[in-house]
């Protein structure tokens, strides 16, 4: 969000971290978007591995934030807000939160629900639906990922009973079938409806580590 009055630039993240945000300086130029590609479509981006990132993926198997894979862009973190004034260049405040988990978990510990088991399913049901119909409002085409669980499962679910045509589906295939989700059925009490289904084999573990050493090299 741009303050014309204020001359600063607002970049925001949702509360749980749903979607992401990356950032940084390329050259004069603040770049930032949800996705790396929109980064790289600038004529100014540099593709630079930060290996101390890197190092992190390998072992834990996640780069958590603010670092990301390119040395030069940050990564923010769920919930957090950074404000950029464009006077500051090259030295960027840094990002503070304006939500807790903590202290929704406080408040609902401190004035819990008082109603009953069936006004409980109820109210649950209505925010559910709300929060998937708030998230189906896109200009690009939507899809979701099925595990196979209960929370995916229910996702698709009220997404197809509020859309007009099949909702495209993704499950992600192991070759190890302990985790293989691409073969695992969705819970058979939910109405469907009719979903789109694709799933996609990912490499051996060898072909990951000849991916790792190209990169390194």
């Amino acid at each position: 969000m741009w303050d014309r009055q204020e001359r600063q630039l607002h970049l925001v993240r949702d509360r749980l971290g749903e979607k992401p945000l990356y950032y940084g300086w390329m050259g004069r130029t603040l770049l930032f978007g949800s996705e790396l590609k929109a980064l790289v479509a600038h004529p100014e981006f540099k593709d630079e591995v930060n290996r101390d990132a890197l190092a992190l993926y390998l072992r834990y198997n996640c780069i958590p934030a603010p670092l990301q894979y390119l040395s030069r862009d940050q990564k923010a973190a769920a919930c957090d807000k950074g404000d950029a004034h464009p006077l500051d260049m090259h030295c960027m405040p840094p990002p503070h939160s304006y939500w807790s988990v903590e202290e929704a978990i406080r408040r609902g510990v401190e004035k819990p629900f008082e109603g009953s088991e069936k006004e409980a399913i109820a109210s649950l049901d209505a925010l559910l639906r709300d929060a998937v119909k708030m998230r189906m409002v896109a200009d690009v085409p939507l899809g979701a990922f099925l595990s196979g669980g209960v929370d995916s499962s229910t996702v698709v679910a009220l997404m197809q009973q509020q859309s007009q045509r099949p909702v495209k589906t993704f499950s992600i295939g192991f070759h190890d079938e302990a985790y293989n989700e691409a073969t695992m059925p969705p819970p058979s009490p939910v109405t469907w409806g009719q979903i789109t289904r694709c799933t996609t084999p990912l490499p051996k573990s060898d072909e990951g580590y000849s991916t790792s050493a190209k990169i390194l090299r």
